[in-house]
């Protein structure tokens, strides 16, 4: 870089708002984690009543396809209670921080 000059690359504080204390985005992410592991097991419900589905005989079909059905409702809404404490932690995350120049 003959020449050429380096820019200082102008230092920068993160500063927390007062709003949101620690305990607050501690439990926000108890409650990530939980919906993580509620979806997982709702997933794992999934594969369970489609492998007695794909095993069922004929007579025991139906029953099979409706608890298939059930679980895959269940996985349904575990997704969107994750996805939901996903969201509500980024926001909180986001507006927690703020990054500002350092004078």
């Amino acid at each position: 870089m003959k020449g050429r000059t380096k820019r200082a690359v102008p230092r920068q504080t993160t500063v927390r708002d007062p709003q949101w204390d620690t305990r607050s985005i501690t439990w926000l992410e108890d409650q990530f984690v939980e919906a993580y592991v509620c979806w997982r097991e709702a997933c794992g419900d999934v594969e369970g009543a489609y492998a007695l589905l794909d095993g069922s005989q004929r007579k025991d079909r139906g029953l099979a396809l409706a608890a298939f059905a059930a679980a895959l409702d269940r996985e349904e809404s575990a997704a969107g209670a994750y996805h939901e404490a996903a969201d509500t932690l980024s926001r909180a995350v986001d507006h927690d921080t703020v990054v500002v120049p350092s004078a």
